[in-house]
Parts: structure tokens; C-alpha cells; sequence
């Protein structure tokens, strides 16, 4: 995911091959609230990822799963922290790319589906002062809002283990 480029066309899950319009990388320390959350081989199986190598996300990129009414929502990888194989691993440094398209969209990372960049005030800080320029450069108002609609209802780790609470077992997209 490091070689993308602007222009390069990748598959979006709702609307098909997208061109990317912005791509940036974010090299961080990697230890407290901006360590990774690491998707291990049995979480990545139970989120429709069989047998892919693990996935490591920053603890707010948002991932595809089912609510307890099983309508698709979007949750923070923190919120995902204890549940199957899913933990926060501290690093001394972690890069984390972002993709950005013409719209909020869904795409996958090692099979598992998660949501795109949409820049809007806390995307903007945690990105380095250039890609916060070249984005506010596209999207002044990013400052105050996000930009794009978003594709799923987003719900916040604190809401989404308040109503799972009783569910220790993530439930896929793709599971029932």
C-alpha cells in the first residue's frame, strides 16, 4: 500500500474502481494512544480474512462490522481491543498509510474491509504539516467538518462496547 499513487485506481466495495486523489504516509511513535491496533490470524478469519497475514491500523481507522440488529456499521480498531485476537501493540515507530478518494468509501486492507480517508479536524491532526496543506489545500473546510458523507453509520468505541458488552466475539460483514 506504500507504492500507491495519486491517479492509481483501486476498488472501492459500493462504487466500483475509484481513482485515488490524495495518498500519505504518517510515521509516528508508535507507543500510547497512537500505538496500532493488531489484527491477529483469528480475528482476521472472523472479519472475512482467512488465512491473510495480520493487520496492524491506527486506533481510529474505522472497520466494517456488524451491530447486534446486524446492520453494517463503521467502529474505531480501538474499540475492537479485546475481543478475538485483537490487542494494542506498542511500537517504537509506526507508519500509517492513508487513501483518500473521491468520496468516503469502503475498501480492503489484507481482505478486511475498512473505510477510506476523510479528511475533517481529527484526521487533519494526525497527519504531518505538509499532508495537512495538501489536503486543506483540496478541502479548506476540512478544518471544521469532514469532508465526505460518510458510507456507514459511524459508531465511538466507548458507544460500540456499551451495546456489545455481551458479545466477546466480533461479528463479521460476512458472518451471520
Amino acid at each position: 500500500m506504500e507504492y500507491l499513487r495519486i491517479g492509481d485506481v483501486i476498488c472501492t466495495r459500493d462504487n466500483g474502481p475509484q481513482p485515488i486523489v490524495w495518498a500519505g504516509l504518517s510515521d509516528v511513535c508508535g507507543i500510547g494512544r497512537a500505538a496500532p491496533i493488531w489484527f491477529g490470524p483469528r480475528a482476521m478469519a472472523v472479519l472475512g480474512a482467512q488465512g491473510a497475514p495480520p493487520l496492524s491500523v491506527s486506533p481510529q481507522h474505522r472497520m466494517l462490522v456488524r451491530d447486534a440488529c446486524g446492520a453494517e456499521v463503521l467502529v474505531p480498531a480501538k474499540a475492537l481491543v479485546g475481543w478475538e485476537d485483537v490487542v494494542q501493540r506498542p511500537v517504537s515507530n509506526v507508519r500509517y498509510v492513508h487513501i483518500m478518494v473521491h468520496e468516503h468509501a469502503l475498501l480492503t486492507a489484507n481482505g478486511v474491509i475498512c473505510e477510506s480517508f476523510n479528511p475533517g479536524p481529527m484526521a487533519l491532526n494526525a497527519l504531518s504539516f505538509m499532508n495537512r496543506i495538501k489536503i486543506l489545500r483540496m478541502h479548506p473546510h476540512a478544518m471544521t467538518r469532514r469532508v465526505y458523507k460518510d458510507v456507514r453509520p459511524m459508531i465511538g468505541a466507548a458507544k460500540w462496547r456499551r451495546t456489545v458488552t455481551h458479545h466477546r466475539t466480533l461479528i463479521a460483514v460476512g458472518s451471520k
